[in-house]
């Protein structure tokens, strides 16, 4: 699925190529601009095609490839990914195959560093990645089932809904009953079975104000902390954008700040570095 524009604007990205033959295949593959690829003829174009690969220094020099060959690039793509995740993830935002799809939905599960653009990748494809993906949700087992859930979610957050129970029409009422539940989740709910406790160091800290008046009171406020505690860098709970935007912005400075210090000052224990974030 290619985005309103772009695959016109990656061809235009093309580059003149004043070589042919043997030579042609030469330079192509040592050293000449791998843009040309979007402005010569069909039959040179293959032959091209045969010697490409992406190159981690110049990545997006294969734009116009990708526009010309599409699907074709996948495989080529794919080869690049150990160069940079974040980079190949770009470069497929059009392409759909099951394989990218399987390593998107890995990606996004498990690897912060490009959750933003396997997210960009599996929007941009959302019908067709939720048709792959609900099976294994529904049905699957271990990481794999866990990581399609997880994408899912993201859809849904994202305004697919409507998406999942179009996919899970076809597979009856208990999929349907299974992917009404998925709609449903509420990621606040999201939480460990066990909750973490609070250091005693944490104590000296002063709790933010509402924006309503007052001090956000104790238990709320060792909520709050426990809402913390549970987040990961670049990851936080999802409770923390329902109770934030209720406190005072210059209350929580003060109490970010304290709180930092209070974690430093009892040895900043790398368990309770949430305090950090």
């Amino acid at each position: 699925t290619w985005p309103a524009g772009l695959k016109e604007s990656w061809l235009a990205e093309s580059k003149p190529f004043d070589s042919s033959g043997d030579d042609a295949i030469r330079r192509f593959n040592w050293g000449a601009d791998h843009r040309s690829i979007g402005s010569v003829d069909d039959e040179l174009a293959e032959k091209l095609f045969k010697v490409w690969t992406i190159h981690w220094w110049r990545p997006m020099t294969s734009n116009p490839g990708i526009a010309r060959f599409e699907a074709r690039a996948s495989p080529k793509i794919m080869d690049f990914m150990s160069s940079s995740k974040a980079v190949a993830w770009q470069l497929a935002l059009p392409l759909f195959d099951a394989q990218l799809l399987a390593e998107a939905t890995r990606g996004y599960a498990r690897l912060k560093s490009v959750r933003k653009e396997t997210t960009a990748w599996l929007c941009n494809h959302a019908e067709a990645a939720i048709e792959g993906l609900l099976p294994v949700a529904l049905g699957g087992k271990g990481k794999e089932k866990s990581d399609a859930v997880t994408a899912i979610l993201m859809l849904v957050a994202e305004g697919k809904a409507d998406l999942v129970q179009a996919a899970a029409a076809p597979h009856g009422d208990k999929a349907q009953k299974a992917a009404a539940l998925l709609c449903a989740f509420d990621p606040v709910d999201d939480v460990p079975k066990r909750m973490p406790q609070i250091p005693g160091w944490a104590s000296s800290v002063i709790a933010p104000e509402l924006k309503s008046g007052g001090s956000l009171p104790p238990e709320a406020f060792t909520h709050l902390l426990q809402m913390l505690a549970i987040s990961k860098a670049g990851d936080r709970y999802a409770g923390l954008d329902r109770v934030l935007p209720q406190l005072t912005e210059s209350s929580l400075a003060r109490t970010a700040w304290e709180l930092f210090e209070a974690w430093r000052l009892a040895g900043m224990n790398s368990s309770d570095n949430w305090a950090f974030f």
